[in-house]
């Protein structure tokens, strides 16, 4: 009968882990993925300053602490996946604004201030 049990208590045990384990993953996906504004529409926009040579994990690391972007690993796999160029200048922007949004905004003014310089 112990045999028993400590065999039932070993498959409880890993069941538990299996279900955690499956919760941290949807909730890490759900992060990565799930389209959001950090605030509602009509959040007053804020000049944000993208400097000469910026990596795009510095890029990520100060748009999450202006309030922009609440996860910098979803900005960065977007940012690749989108295809985004880093380019330096002054940009418009607010947290009423999802992550795609933010992207597609830098991408197209960064492309204006580009063609200016």
């Amino acid at each position: 009968m112990r045999r028993n049990d400590s065999v039932s208590r070993t498959a409880g045990f890993i069941t538990f882990l299996l279900l955690q384990g499956i919760r941290v993953a949807y909730s890490y996906g759900h992060g990565l993925f799930y389209e959001h504004a950090l605030a509602a529409a009509g959040a007053p926009e804020q000049t944000f300053v993208i400097t000469e040579g910026e990596s795009l994990d510095r890029l990520a690391k100060d748009l999450e602490e202006a309030g922009l972007i609440d996860n910098r690993q979803a900005f960065v796999l977007q940012a690749h996946l989108y295809e985004l160029e880093i380019e330096p200048g002054s940009y418009t922007l607010s947290p009423s604004m999802t992550v795609v949004d933010i992207i597609e905004h830098l991408s197209q003014e960064g492309t204006k201030n580009k063609e200016l310089a």
